[in-house]
């Protein structure tokens, strides 16, 4: 089997590799938490809601959005 190389590739196994792949999870995370949606919602919605159930249990505070107050003027 041959094997070919390219002499101005980079290597996969890299720190600048590692570090978008962890930014990506902990962003991933994030919406996550706070949106309570996972990229999982239109390709396999039940198990996206079955994640979203174990987010909030571990969370134990489930992140309710208070809809925005009309002002009301007091004329």
């Amino acid at each position: 089997m041959q094997s070919y190389e390219i002499s101005f590739g980079w290597e996969f196994f890299s720190w600048q590799n590692q570090l978008a792949g962890a930014l990506l999870l902990l962003w991933t995370i994030a919406i996550a938490v706070c949106q309570q949606r996972t990229p999982l919602e239109y390709i396999m919605p039940k198990l996206d809601q079955r994640l979203v159930k174990i987010i909030r249990f571990w969370n134990k505070a489930p992140i309710q959005i208070k809809p925005e107050q009309p002002a009301t003027s007091n004329s």
